[in-house]
C-alpha cells in the first residue's frame, strides 16, 4: 500500500477524527492550489501501470479536475471516507446476499490485491476479476470489459 494511504488509514483508525482531517487538509490544499504539481508528486508512488495510464493526456485532462473537485469544499469527505474504511460497518460481509463484482489490478497500491481477495473470499456471492500488471486506474483501460461483464 502506498505510504500516504498507510499513514492516512492509520490516523483514521488510531487517532481522533480531527487529526485525520488535518492530515487530509494538506493533500486538499495542494490539489486545489497546484493540481498538476501535486499529481506528479502522487505519481511517484504508483506502479508503472498507473504511470502509463496517467501519462495519457486524456486521462490527465479528466482526472486532474476530478481530484481537485473532490477537495473543493475541504478535506472532510476524504477524512470521513478513511474513518469509514477502518471502523466497523454495522454488518458482516458474510451477510451480504446480493452478487458483488470486484475488479482489481494486481499492482494496485491504493487498494491492494489482498483487500480484493478478502472481499471475494468473505462475501458469499462475490466474483473477482484480477488484472496482472494493472494498477488502481485500470478502469481507464478496462472499462469496456467491465461494462460487458455488468450487462451479462
Amino acid at each position: 500500500m502506498a505510504r500516504f494511504n498507510k499513514i492516512a488509514l492509520g490516523l483514521a483508525r488510531w487517532t481522533p477524527y480531527w487529526l485525520g482531517r488535518q492530515f487530509m487538509k494538506v493533500q486538499a490544499r495542494a490539489l486545489v492550489a497546484k493540481p498538476e504539481e501535486t499529481a506528479k508528486r502522487m505519481l511517484s508512488s504508483v506502479p508503472e501501470a498507473d504511470r502509463k495510464v496517467l501519462s495519457d493526456p486524456e486521462a490527465t485532462e479528466m482526472l486532474l479536475p476530478a481530484m481537485s473537485e473532490s477537495y473543493r469544499n475541504g478535506a472532510d469527505g476524504a477524512a470521513w471516507e478513511g474513518a469509514l474504511l477502518v471502523r466497523p460497518w454495522g454488518f458482516r460481509l458474510q451477510d451480504v446476499a446480493i452478487p458483488v463484482e470486484i475488479w482489481q489490478g494486481e499492482a494496485d497500491v491504493n487498494a491492494p490485491l489482498q483487500c480484493a481477495e478478502y472481499l471475494r473470499d468473505t462475501i458469499p456471492r462475490a466474483h473477482a476479476t484480477t488484472f496482472p500488471g494493472e494498477g488502481h486506474f485500470l478502469i481507464l483501460r478496462r472499462w469496456g470489459e467491465i461494462l460487458e461483464r455488468l450487462i451479462e
